[in-house]
């Protein structure tokens, strides 16, 4: 198991534990993370890439979008579409629905986390709830690549 995997592990355990606790405002962390990890997981291990590549190929393409007045990306929306290319790519009998499933739970689950994060709203219990469902949905699907 790489340390990547372990931290995924603990991220997820950690975001379950403050849900049963009612600490709901820091689980969509915990299960964010939780599936950040498995994916800088896929990158270096299934890929093949280094941290190194992983920076520079989000300058590059950062650099691309700014020239042609696209949107730019941080690391976490650029390895989301690094990873479900990758998925997608893969010949896998369900690769496509795994695409597809991770794909939609993984863009609703980073919203989860930036809105409990950074926003000044109530994260109740559902939210929590919600967050741990998405991460369970896209965790499996990681651990296939």
């Amino acid at each position: 198991m790489s340390n990547l995997q372990n931290k995924s592990e603990i991220f997820y355990d950690a975001a379950k534990l403050l849900h049963d606790n009612n600490m709901h405002a820091a689980v969509a962390h915990g299960a964010y993370f939780s599936c950040v990890q498995l994916m800088k997981h896929i990158w270096l291990y299934s890929i093949r890439k280094s941290e190194n590549d992983l920076n520079k190929e989000l300058r590059h393409f950062n650099k691309n979008a700014m020239a042609s007045g696209s949107k730019t990306f941080g690391v976490h929306e650029f390895l989301i579409n690094n990873i479900g290319s990758f998925i997608k790519s893969f010949p896998l009998v369900n690769a496509r629905n795994d695409f597809r499933t991770f794909n939609n739970a993984i863009w609703q689950l980073k919203d989860l986390r930036t809105n409990a994060d950074y926003s000044d709203s109530q994260f109740d219990d559902m939210d929590s709830f919600y967050s741990l469902t998405l991460a369970n949905k896209i965790m499996p699907i990681l651990k296939k690549y």
